[in-house]
């Protein structure tokens, strides 16, 4: 018998796809009350349907995968086009709408700069290009290769993608992996500027002391960076995984990948909204800041 038909390492798999959707879950619920506050209030506009993005998609997403996981016996077919479509329609939603804020928050800490814009939106289709062809082309073959013969009752599909085949996912990851560091790294270079802008130094007192002078600017910057932090966290896992793990438990780090960016990004956006109304903006909900000369943060988003 192949080892990634091993029956404990299989139920395992399943037991971390439920952990991570009861994370999913668990924080929804401590949330919602500010949910209810700051999204559900307001007027539709991109940064509500980004949030609902990340708060939701990815239950749907663990939910629809814990389902199959523990169904018995599934027909070849349907693990089949579970694996056409699970595969493209995970990580790689996830990876445009993260690229998506992080593109704006970047150009509205770089004082709107086009040249930055470009240049960044250039790497982010790219890496959207390879990330969709890699998650694509390993759904196909993991579809083409779903195991028809286990034994029963055998919960949830197998199916082994080859070693060799990995090699075009783990491209994909390594540019994933750079695009979110680059990022990081920005995001972290403009805090450490503007703190030193402020109040001539960059120590962790002078940090705290900014949480009384703009509640809105520390969400934006610190929260900010532990976003891309986390962002950077998860692509390396996919880069980590595969040399340590073979067959099934490849996926162990799937579900943690999809709870690190729904947490991260629905919260993002809460504390975002939070810190505008503790700041009591002129507008409703206008995250407009200035960092310096013609620099905005481009979050504008009424009630």
């Amino acid at each position: 018998m192949k080892s990634y038909l091993d029956v404990p390492v299989n139920r395992n798999i399943t037991y971390v796809y439920g952990a991570a959707l009861t994370f999913c879950v668990y924080d929804m619920i401590l949330s919602i009350a500010r949910e209810v506050k700051y999204i559900w209030a307001s007027r539709w506009s991109p940064v509500k349907v980004l949030y609902f993005i990340f708060r939701y998609y990815g239950i749907l997403n663990l939910i629809a995968i814990v389902a199959i996981r523990m169904s018995v016996d599934v027909p070849v077919k349907v693990c089949q086009r579970f694996y056409l479509l699970a595969v493209p329609g995970g990580l790689c939603i996830f990876s445009i709408t993260v690229d998506i804020i992080m593109l704006l928050r970047i150009f509205a800490l770089y004082e709107r700069n086009t040249k930055v814009f470009i240049t960044l939106l250039i790497l982010i289709l790219i890496n959207f290009t390879a990330a969709t062809y890699a998650a694509v082309t390993a759904g196909m073959r993991l579809a083409a290769h779903v195991d028809a013969n286990l034994p029963s009752p055998w919960q949830g599909c197998i199916a082994d993608l080859p070693r060799a085949d990995f090699k075009f996912v783990l491209i994909a990851y390594v540019m994933n992996f750079g695009l979110s560091f680059l990022f990081l790294t920005m995001t972290v270079w403009k805090l450490v500027q503007n703190y030193q802008s402020i109040h001539g130094e960059s120590t962790l007192s002078s940090f705290y002391k900014m949480k009384h002078v703009s509640p809105l600017l520390v969400a934006f910057v610190h929260d900010g960076s532990i976003f891309f932090a986390l962002a950077t966290i998860t692509t390396s896992l996919g880069l980590v995984v595969p040399f340590i793990v073979h067959g099934v438990a490849q996926a162990s780090f799937l579900p943690w990948s999809i709870a690190l960016y729904s947490y991260s990004g629905a919260h993002l956006i809460l504390s975002l909204r939070a810190a505008g109304r503790k700041q009591k903006m002129e507008f409703m909900f206008h995250e407009t800041l200035s960092f310096g000369p013609g620099s905005q943060i481009i979050f504008t988003d009424r009630h």
